[in-house]
């Protein structure tokens, strides 16, 4: 006879035996804990439509097990089993598009474990890429593109952004059977090839004195993105221009137009809607050529650069020197002054910075066909102490206005007015026979005698904090040999740069393939008779 007891917890136990004459025996025995039984956990399996799935291993924490496996046919993994003497899922050729749970068990005498892991599989990837060019051929970097797509069940949501050349590209990410749409976007830098310029050939325009000869450029002197080119333009970018506006009111800084597009009216492309991306059905190929032409708002001259580096009207200052004069004195502190600046002759246009130091603008008083809207007024622009006055005019006058000053401290307006181009680039332009325009200089004069700066001046960097790259800005008395250098908050050199500067205000790009640390930096910019330095901040994308 036999007797026996189970679900005993681990322990010693001590067994008497007794016989039917009352004799006993007693014995100890020990009951040990038991091992539980598992499935070691298997990993989720990728793979593209036409791709040889390597063996995947199936391992137990006891040798002996047997595995069977369910589940995966639609992915190309057939039902199957196998021993311990070779556990593992054979090589498959996957199939797809489709999703799949695939159950594994495996059992060991009585016991038995389990384990489920995704066998995703994605049919045949195309490419989708093209470029970003404008009209005259310009590529243009940093267009952040959007590709939403759908089709076979799945739903595709790619983001990139164009190289230097304009180029950008989702390469082999794109599945078959996709109806795709490309959504481009660029709204940075508004300044970006902007310039009176502009306003000058805009306002030409309005006047049927000049034309915009391609649909593109009319597009570009839409300012308000109203679908139509009104002197309200005009007053949006005479507003950009001396900076009372940061960006643009209604409008993003770049447009972009699918190339193979044909406007059925090019003298006027808002009398049908044009296409500003770019779509695709049941795409079974690469589609490598969808590019678009890339317009930047208010530039009608084509000068603004793919990089984002303002070139202002193209060319050198060939169209000589305008002058505003103005009688110098002395003021004292807190003296109210009036300052009468004139321009020396009637041009085309003009624009200028007018840094004020140690004076605060009380009152700016507009001259003969000018408004306040050509003026714009600042004080600590971009972190930097003092006042600066901005103005962009193209009117029929010669060009006369008043300042209403207050003196902070005392000295001599010529001392204490000075053109930059922090805000606002100091230039002029004059008309040929043509009906072109030819850039030239802006100086101040002093009773008959061109005032010339004589303070060596360090901006604060704009953007800042950056990401990508920032501009530092400096005012230089004379021609110089200038060194820029980085450090980091433990003082150690990140950047170093020298190079030859001009007598003026100069600025220096700096990227973040210069600056590859992120976190609060120093800048210093330095020449052989002077040094400044201020605080910028690098971010991460």
């Amino acid at each position: 006879m036999a007797s026996s007891i189970s679900n005993l917890s681990a322990g010693v136990y001590s067994v008497t035996v007794t016989d039917g004459n009352g004799c006993t025996v007693e014995k100890s025995a020990t009951v040990e804990d038991g091992v539980a039984f598992f499935l070691l956990p298997l990993a989720d399996v990728s793979a593209g439509d036409g791709d040889v799935v390597d063996p995947i291993a199936l391992t137990t924490n006891l040798w002996g097990a047997q595995f069977s496996w369910t589940g995966g046919v639609a992915g190309g993994m057939q039902d199957g089993t196998a021993t311990s003497l070779n556990p593992i899922i054979p090589p498959f050729t996957a199939v797809g598009p489709s999703s799949s749970s695939v159950v594994v068990t495996a059992s060991l005498g009585l016991c038995t474990a389990s384990d489920t892991f995704e066998l995703d599989v994605t049919g045949l990837l195309y490419s989708v890429g093209g470029n970003f060019i404008t009209e005259n051929g310009t590529g243009v970097e940093e267009v952040e593109v959007q590709l939403e797509g759908v089709g076979a069940g799945i739903t595709t949501d790619l983001q990139t952004e164009s190289g230097a050349e304009g180029w950008y590209g989702f390469m082999n990410e794109v599945p078959a059977s996709t109806n795709y749409t490309v959504i481009p976007h660029k709204d940075d830098d508004p300044l970006n090839g902007l310039s009176t310029a502009d306003a000058i050939m805009l306002q030409k325009y309005l006047l049927g004195q000049g034309t915009l000869p391609s649909p593109y450029l009319l597009i570009a002197a839409d300012i308000d993105h109203s679908g139509t080119i009104t002197a309200k333009d005009v007053r949006d970018l005479r507003r950009l221009l001396v900076g009372l506006d940061a960006q643009f009111v209604n409008n993003t800084s770049w447009r972009f137009v699918d190339r193979d597009f044909v406007f059925p009216n090019p003298l006027n492309p808002f009398e049908t809607a044009f296409p500003e991306t770019i779509s695709a059905m049941n795409i079974g190929e690469d589609h490598l050529e969808d590019d678009f032409v890339a317009i930047k708002i208010g530039d009608l001259n084509h000068t603004a650069s793919g990089d984002g580096v303002n070139l202002g009207v193209s060319g050198d200052r060939q169209g000589g020197m305008l002058y505003f004069d103005a009688k110098d004195r002395k003021v004292e502190a807190g003296e109210e002054v009036l300052v009468t600046l004139s321009a020396s002759e009637r041009v085309a246009g003009y624009q200028f910075t007018l840094e004020l130091l140690g004076m605060e603008v009380e009152e700016v008083q507009p001259g003969r066909g000018m408004s306040l809207d050509n003026f714009g007024v600042f004080t600590g622009y971009a972190g930097v102490a003092g006042t600066v006055l901005t103005t962009s005019y193209d009117g029929a006058e010669a060009g006369v206005f008043t300042l209403k000053l207050r003196a902070k401290r005392s000295g001599k307006l010529s001392e204490m007015l000075s053109l930059s181009n922090r805000i606002t680039r100091s230039e002029m332009y004059t008309a040929d026979a043509t009906g072109g325009l030819t850039r030239g200089s802006v100086a101040l004069r002093f009773n008959g005698e061109v005032a010339m700066g004589d303070a060596f001046a360090l901006y604060q960097n704009s953007p800042n904090p950056f990401a990508s790259k920032t501009q530092i800005g400096f005012y230089l008395p004379e021609s110089s040999e200038v060194t820029l250098q980085v450090h980091d908050e433990m003082g150690r050199l990140i950047y170093s740069g020298t190079g030859n500067y001009a007598k003026g205000y100069n600025q220096i790009e700096l990227t973040r393939s210069e600056v590859p640390a992120s976190g609060v930096m120093y800048y210093t910019v330095s020449t052989d008779k002077a040094s400044a330095s201020k605080k910028m901040v690098v971010v991460d994308k």
